[in-house]
């Protein structure tokens, strides 16, 4: 099968509750050459990562429970995770940070991880913890490059679409023509927003797991949670040793209507590859 039309209908019609991860696999093999950007997350990168506090961590106080889930717990596919390959997501803006951009980031995770707050109208509160993870060395990302809408939202998703037109350009017609439909049927993938369940996450986790090896450190898409406000990396779990710590914030989160409330309740500074924190609670 060298049609690239034919393997992508193939994808879009597997039953995925029922198909097994070879299957995608073996689809994937027949796409043929596909040229993807690669992009660098330049050192002093900020990732935020989020996590709900829980009756079993009330608080939060030590690194590891805020850094990539353990291969045992990781049981279910996710968005760029299979249940053989865990990934550490992060929400990333461009620099320069300032407070609407960190809020962005804030409502990001908050949303990625709280099933109550994805649609508006659903009363919602509860305690949330953030850590902001420093990119230490330089992260090697493949872009998944969305559509027009996103482009409008954000500027970086426009910057992204603009370079890979360009890039494009140069390669062979059959190159270019399966590149251009492959990226584009992925780029949905990326950005379902129903999901009955963690099986419909099986095709961009499958593509992120094969992308993410070698001198690939993992995958960048924007978030369907904000609308392409902002955007997730998933990076595997060698690449954690580019991250550190160094800043927690343990909030209070609520909806109310259709806006998202987050209130920073306590945060700790961290330093030297510290392994526990102690949060100070704000006056």
């Amino acid at each position: 099968m060298n049609n690239i039309k034919e393997v992508i209908n193939e994808l879009k019609n597997l039953d995925l509750k029922s198909t097994h991860i070879n299957e995608i696999v073996d689809l994937f093999n027949k796409v043929g050459t596909t040229m993807n950007i690669h992009v660098k997350k330049a050192p002093n990168s900020i990732l935020l990562r989020a996590r709900s506090n829980s009756i079993k961590h009330p608080r939060f106080t030590k690194v590891a429970q805020l850094s990539i889930k353990p291969e045992v717990n990781n049981t279910r596919f996710q968005r760029a995770s299979t249940p053989y390959k865990t990934m550490f997501y992060g929400v990333w803006m461009s620099r320069p940070l300032n407070q609407t951009k960190i809020n962005i980031m804030r409502t990001t995770g908050a949303c990625e991880i709280t099933p109550e707050i994805r649609s508006a109208n659903i009363p919602f509160y509860g305690k949330m913890t953030f850590g902001y993870w420093t990119v230490k060395r330089s992260l090697n990302l493949i872009a998944i490059v969305h559509n027009e809408v996103y482009a409008i939202r954000n500027s970086y998703t426009k910057e992204l679409a603009s370079a890979y037109d360009k890039f494009i350009v140069s390669c062979d017609t059959k190159v270019k023509e399966n590149s251009l439909m492959f990226y584009e049927f992925l780029a949905n993938e990326f950005s379902k927003e129903k999901i009955r369940d963690d099986y419909d996450y099986m095709i961009s986790s499958v593509f992120s797991d094969a992308a993410s090896r070698g001198n690939i450190d993992g995958i960048i898409y924007p978030s369907v949670r904000v609308g392409g406000k902002s955007f997730n990396i998933a990076i595997c779990e060698s690449a954690m040793e580019k991250l550190e710590l160094n800043r927690v914030e343990e909030a209070t989160v609520s909806q109310v209507g259709n806006e998202v409330l987050i209130n920073v309740d306590a945060f700790a500074k961290l330093e030297n590859n510290d392994e526990y924190f102690n949060l100070s609670d704000v006056i």
